[in-house]
Order: C-alpha cells, then sequence, then structure tokens
C-alpha cells in the first residue's frame, strides 16, 4: 500500500517538474517567436485560434515541451556568464558565515582520512586531504551534495532543484516573449496600414501591445532575481546538511557510550 503510494508520489512529481520546467517555459517561448515571425512577415491582420481538436492540442504541447528543453539550454548558457550561486556563498561572507565554509572544508578533508589510511596519496605525491581545504566552491559544492544524498537526508533539496529550473527556463522565455511583443509593437506602429490587428476578438494597437511587453519584461526580470535565490538555497541546503551529517567515527563513539550506559 505505502510502496504503490510513494510510486504515485514520485510519479506526480515527475509530471510536475516536466509541466513546469519545460512545457510552461517552452510555451512562453514559442509565444515570443510566433509574435516575432506576425511582426516581421504579417500574413493578414487577423489570427484565429482554434484548439477544440485533439491533434492541434498534441501538436501544440509537443512544441512547447521541445522548445523547454531549448529554454533551458540557453538559460545555462545564459547563466555562466555570470558568478556562480556556488562562488557567491563559498566566497561571500555576507551570503553564507564563513565559518561554516571553513567547517565545511575541514570536514571534507577529514572524510579523506581513515583511521586505517591516514591520508590518500595523489598523483604527484601530495595528501588528498590538504588540497581538499582548498577545493573550487563548485567542486566544494558538489561533494557535499553528494554525502547530503548517500545519507539520504535531502530536506528540500528536489523542491529546490525544481524551484530553480522553472525559474530559469520561464526566464528566458518571457525575454524571447519582450522582445517578440517590442517587435509587434513596432510593426503595428510604423508598419500596419491602420495601426491595428486583431489576435481573436482583442483589437491589438501599438500602445496595447507596449504595455504587454513593459510586462514580459518586468516578469522576466523578477524571474531572474527568483532563479538566483532558489539557486542560492540549494547550494546552502548542501553545505548545511553536509556539516550535520554524523561521521562514522563519531558514530562508533556514540554506539560506545550507549553500550556502557546499558552496561
Amino acid at each position: 500500500m505505502y510502496e504503490s503510494e510513494e510510486i504515485l508520489m514520485k510519479e506526480l512529481q515527475f509530471s510536475l517538474y516536466e509541466v513546469f520546467g519545460y512545457l510552461l517555459p517552452g510555451t512562453a517561448l514559442c509565444a515570443g517567436l510566433g509574435l516575432v515571425f506576425w511582426a516581421l512577415y504579417f500574413p493578414r491582420p487577423a489570427i484565429l485560434f482554434d484548439l477544440k481538436t485533439a491533434e492541434v492540442w498534441v501538436t501544440f504541447i509537443t512544441f512547447g515541451y521541445v522548445a523547454g528543453h531549448v529554454a533551458q539550454a540557453i538559460g545555462n548558457k545564459i547563466v555562466k556568464q555570470f558568478t556562480s550561486a556556488e562562488e557567491k556563498i563559498v566566497t561571500d561572507s555576507n551570503a553564507f558565515p564563513a565559518e561554516l565554509v571553513k567547517a565545511c572544508r575541514e570536514k571534507v578533508a577529514k572524510m579523506l582520512t581513515t583511521d586505517s589510511q591516514p591520508g590518500l596519496v595523489l598523483a604527484d605525491g601530495s595528501n588528498a586531504a590538504e588540497p581538499a581545504k582548498d577545493l573550487p566552491p563548485l567542486w566544494l559544492y558538489r561533494f557535499c551534495d553528494d554525502a547530503v544524498l548517500r545519507s539520504g537526508k535531502l530536506g528540500e533539496r528536489e523542491v529546490y532543484i525544481y524551484r530553480e529550473g522553472f525559474y530559469r527556463g520561464t526566464f528566458v522565455g518571457f525575454v524571447v516573449l519582450t522582445v517578440g511583443w517590442v517587435a509587434f509593437a513596432l510593426r503595428l506602429w510604423f508598419g500596419a496600414e491602420n495601426g491595428t490587428a486583431r489576435i481573436g476578438t482583442a483589437e491589438m494597437t501599438g500602445a496595447r501591445v507596449a504595455y504587454f511587453a513593459v510586462l514580459s519584461a518586468v516578469a522576466a526580470r523578477f524571474l531572474w532575481v527568483r532563479y538566483w535565490r532558489f539557486a542560492e538555497y540549494r547550494v546552502t541546503q548542501a553545505l548545511l546538511g553536509f556539516l550535520t551529517i554524523k561521521d562514522k567515527a563519531s558514530d562508533k563513539t556514540e554506539d560506545k557510550v550507549v553500550k556502557n550506559e546499558t552496561n
């Protein structure tokens, strides 16, 4: 009973991630590209939508899903141009206490040293525990995150990763959507005969389209901020979770204490 419920919840989470991480950002991306295409070619003054048939819905969802993967790929390229969340958390004492970062580095070095093996020896003959104290921020995070995964203390890790992907992909979609609205507004102001166009039953003017462009730009800005916030949450969760993991030595000590108390 419980196993089937757990499997069902995992499938539901997977479906939600697919929707919020790929489908919604891809839909925004497709909408923006469609507006750009319409502004460039302006095939006719009115566009009518007919989504009644299943074939149209399947095609729409498929294109949106694939475009969502493209949006995520573009987003990954964009965020690499900025200081990573790992770099900020590890090096900025205002974002995360330097004492805790130092404790993480010391614990990493300690985990690379065992009672039977005083230190792992690298190819250059140095002890692995020493350079572990100077690991780059990205690899320090990866080590801590891997240790947390192996311990099973995931906390809100999956939520942070899912939200991070959602905001990154949707940010890209809304940036393209903003470009589409701007191109559409310029076409109405300078290229249309009467300065208007119809989307369904709504009559669009240059001013109205510009209003939507501003809304999309503001939304993209907030999505960008939210992305970095959850990226930082992900890193701090890994570092704090790593510090709270009990090592084998402490477990053995606690076992001895318990045995002595019971005796």
